[in-house]
């Protein structure tokens, strides 16, 4: 169900303190209406022609003159946030507490026409979900990396989604500080997470967008319910491809008897059995080899029949040719047929010894040749998928 409040939309940067403050009261219901962040120019652009706004919250240093001209054209009235105290009507100064924002809304002057016409909604898309999994220490994060930079050079429009509990793109990209990503979207009110905003970070030398993870361990426990659900919507909301970097994790309630299992792990589990492509990263080492197998098996099971796997054996020596990829598709057949299964068709390609781990050093651009490689299967199990 939709949320019935009106709208305040917040354009500020990520790292606001004040939006960040009225975020919570609208979660927590201390104010009267549903609350939209947005931290550039593009998705305030969008969410003020999604009607229903009843005011908007501008940084003083945003307020350039397109941002003006935008509200005026949307009917929207403007709040601005200064960096100084200020007693000017339709000003609040950054540090101001609830009720200071309910009193300026209360005198705010809204034309009489300010919701007579809105902008229809366009008919909604949904963007591709491919699922990225591996055992910890394998590369998974970096094969991510690299495929989004792959797909992204065929002319998608990428986004990369940290979903992992120790959510690793943050170190991997260079990011410091605390930036918005998938607890935003979990917090957020319904209407935002219906909407067309997204927490994300432009990764330019690679050509793809960045939404960053959990910032500590236990903020798992948000995502619950249908707070998984709803994460999931916001993602595949949109045109283009969203790649998942997920915990390997897939224990259910079911085999463990814990219920605290099945909630930390829903959220891989979930994504799993939306994605449209399914990525396995395995170690090129013997025990790295066996263990992948194993996990492929329990992918599978998770999985339909026709949801296409992509196994990823990462770091192969040069000097050991073919022998990582014949060892796989060996193992993963003895197991099926020691529990009498049809065996699956899996795609195997290989990636060289340390080949993409220097370019996160300097967050620079991955060898072409290396993106082909991961990019060509991911492609071609698409557009199986949707043929």
């Amino acid at each position: 169900m939709s949320d019935p409040r009106e709208r305040l939309i917040a354009y500020a940067p990520s790292r606001s303190p004040w939006s960040t403050r009225c975020a919570r009261w609208a979660a927590d219901a201390r104010i009267p209406f549903a609350f939209v962040r947005c931290v550039s120019m593009t998705a305030f652009m969008d969410e003020l022609l999604t009607g229903a706004t009843h005011a908007a919250l501008v940084d003083a240093a945003s307020c350039t003159p397109p941002v003006l001209a935008a509200l005026r054209a949307a009917r929207v009235p403007l709040i601005r946030v200064m960096d100084t105290a200020t007693t000017n009507s339709g000003e609040l100064p950054d540090s101001f507490r609830r009720e200071e924002l309910l009193h300026v809304l209360v005198l705010l002057k809204r034309p009489e026409t300010l919701r007579a016409e809105q902008v229809a909604v366009k008919p909604a898309v949904t963007r591709q979900l491919v699922a990225v999994i591996g055992s910890g220490g394998a590369g998974t994060s970096t094969v991510a990396a690299v495929l989004c930079q792959g797909l992204a050079r065929d002319g998608d429009t990428v986004l990369l989604a940290d979903l992992c509990r120790h959510a690793a793109q943050a170190m991997l990209h260079d990011i410091t500080g605390q930036i918005d990503g998938v607890m935003e979207i979990a917090l957020a009110p319904e209407t935002s997470v219906a909407g067309s905003f997204l927490p994300q970070v432009a990764v330019s030398s690679r050509g793809y967008a960045l939404m960053l993870g959990m910032r500590q361990p236990l903020q798992w426990v948000a995502l619950q319910g249908q707070r998984v659900a709803a994460v999931l919507a916001a993602l595949t909301a949109g045109e283009g491809v969203v790649v998942c970097d997920l915990d390997p994790d897939l224990e259910t309630e079911q085999q463990t008897g814990s219920v605290g299992v099945g909630d930390r792990h829903r959220l891989t589990h979930t994504v799993l059995t939306q994605a449209k492509v399914v990525v396995l990263v395995v170690d090129a080492s013997l025990v790295g080899v066996l263990r992948g197998v194993e996990r492929l098996v329990a992918i599978a099971s998770h999985v339909a029949d026709t949801v296409p796997i992509v196994v990823v054996i990462n770091r192969q020596k040069k000097t050991d040719a073919a022998r990582p990829s014949a060892r796989f598709k060996a193992a993963f057949a003895a197991l099926n047929r020691r529990a009498g299964q049809q065996r699956r068709h899996i795609t195997v390609v290989t990636v060289p010894l340390f080949a993409a781990d220097r370019c996160h050093l300097a967050v620079t651009g991955f060898p072409a040749r290396l993106t082909n490689t991961l990019a060509a299967p991911v492609r071609a199990a698409l557009w199986q998928h949707d043929a």
